[in-house]
């Protein structure tokens, strides 16, 4: 091989390592720019399964109770409402429950039998002081007769009609146990609550929870129902005696009741300044029931219509799932669905006969990605 062939060949393997590291270096510039495009389609992804999964954020408004054909309002509070009067039915006697005739709900009148007391050692009490008492009897007739005849003297007649008393009382005392054995109602009411069941022994004093240790039962009178609420003191020129009112039960959102001012107490609580004050219910019924939480309107007159309680929501957040309307409302960060009755439209506001209570929280517009449980955040809550 000549000098000339060595410098062609030695040329053309130069030439060939020239074009294959020309050949990588474009490989790895391709194989980079790859990995940034999987890199960033990845960090893309990651982004929109994010923002699909993310708790969305919703706009609500609080759900307001209007009353139609409320008269002029002077005054609101909230108060429980209250049975006219409460009676704790207690044992005169000590010893155990053998028996409870009536149980919670029960209507009764007065002198029903509610309970009987075990009466064994009553009834043989009983029995010896009747003993007792016929032959203190018949010593006292025997000697009344022979001290008419002059036979006994006057110390021995004293003596024997001593005793004769004290007889009389004692069986007079036994027979009062024995019928207390039956424990009574002693007015006309509801039993509302059961202090102690069968079996349990009655004492005297004051249980852990406040309560007399010989109580039984609580009867109520529900014929006639307060609802009793404290009345800052300087609120108290709006209230007068006699007042009208109006009361609408929380756990009874559809009504309201009419009612009217009859006690303010004479005296103020000066550490909270407070007046206790109840208005009487005209109409009640079955549905009040004592303790239940309730708002009470004072008005300026008596309505003359009939008031209904409605609960307005913006129009725009009710819509429509199967034949019937329905709103989400927020509870916990998460939406409710609400099942609502629309009574009317008006204003760009819909007026609600049921399904919601008053002051939740509702959706505005909500989307049709919404779901019951869904997690959400809230974004705004405008104020009327």
């Amino acid at each position: 091989m000549t000098n000339l062939d060595k410098e062609k060949l030695i040329y053309s393997l130069k030439i060939d390592s020239e074009k294959r590291a020309q050949k990588r270096t474009a490989w790895s510039r391709k194989k980079k720019t790859l990995i940034s495009v999987a890199v960033f389609g990845l960090l893309f992804f990651i982004y929109a399964i994010n923002e699909f999964f993310k708790a969305p954020s919703v706009q609500v408004v609080r759900a307001e109770v209007i009353q139609e054909g409320l008269p002029e309002i002077v005054l609101t509070a909230g108060g429980y409402v209250e049975a006219d009067s409460t009676i704790l039915v207690s044992s005169q006697l000590n010893g155990k429950i053998q028996r409870l005739l009536v149980d919670e709900g029960t209507v009764v009148k007065k002198g029903d039998v509610l309970a009987e007391i075990e009466d064994t050692d009553y009834r043989a009490k009983h029995r010896m002081a009747q003993a007792d008492f016929e032959l203190a009897e018949a010593t006292f007739r025997r000697k009344s007769a022979l001290y008419k005849d002059g036979v006994i003297s006057r110390a021995e007649y004293d003596e024997a009609a001593k005793v004769y008393g004290v007889a009389k009382g004692q069986l007079e005392s036994a027979k009062y146990n024995l019928d207390n054995t039956l424990v009574r109602a002693p007015i006309d009411g509801t039993v509302i609550k059961k202090e102690k069941e069968v079996g349990e022994f009655l004492l005297p004093g004051i249980t852990s929870e406040g309560v007399p240790g010989s109580a039984i039962l609580k009867i109520a009178d529900l014929r006639i129902m307060n609802v009793e609420m404290d009345i800052l003191e300087a609120d108290l020129p709006k209230i007068k005696m006699g007042a009208p009112a109006m009361v609408f039960p929380d756990a009874l959102p559809d009504r309201s009741f009419a009612a009217k001012v009859f006690y303010i107490a004479p005296q103020a609580d000066r550490q909270k300044s407070i007046v206790l004050v109840k208005v009487r219910i005209e109409n009640p019924d079955s549905q009040l029931k004592p303790e239940m939480s309730a708002r009470v309107y004072f008005l300026k007159e008596k309505a003359q219509k009939e008031v209904t309680r409605r609960v307005s929501v913006p129009a725009s957040a009710v819509f429509q799932k199967d034949h019937a309307n329905y709103v989400y409302i927020v509870q916990k960060d998460e939406l409710v669905l609400k099942k609502v009755e629309v009574a009317s439209k008006k204003d760009g506001q819909a007026l609600l006969s049921s399904g919601l209570a008053g002051d939740e929280s509702v959706v505005v517009s909500p989307s049709y990605r919404y779901r019951a449980g869904m997690k959400v955040t809230v974004k705004s809550v405008p104020t009327s």
